[in-house]
């Protein structure tokens, strides 16, 4: 299979894996806060690559073209 059959595949399933990322993402969020209620301490390190996750989720759904052409550009300077 090649890019262009990848790039349908990926076309066809974008709401079930936006939705994917959304649900694990609200695991993430529910652990963090049912793990407030136990004895361990949650670590700076794992909130903020939470917040991280989220941002990058949430940027590309709301400026997928723009993400699209960063990772473009960066993809390009990468092959010289």
């Amino acid at each position: 299979m090649g890019a262009l059959g990848l790039s349908v595949f990926f076309e066809r399933m974008r709401l079930w894996l936006i939705g994917f990322a959304f649900v694990l993402l609200a695991v993430g969020v529910f652990q963090m806060v049912r793990r407030q209620k136990s004895c361990q301490k949650r670590s700076r390190f794992s909130i903020a690559l939470l917040v991280f996750c989220a941002a990058i989720v949430l940027s590309i759904l709301l400026f997928p073209q723009q993400v699209a052409s960063l990772m473009a550009d960066l993809d390009f300077r990468a092959a010289r």
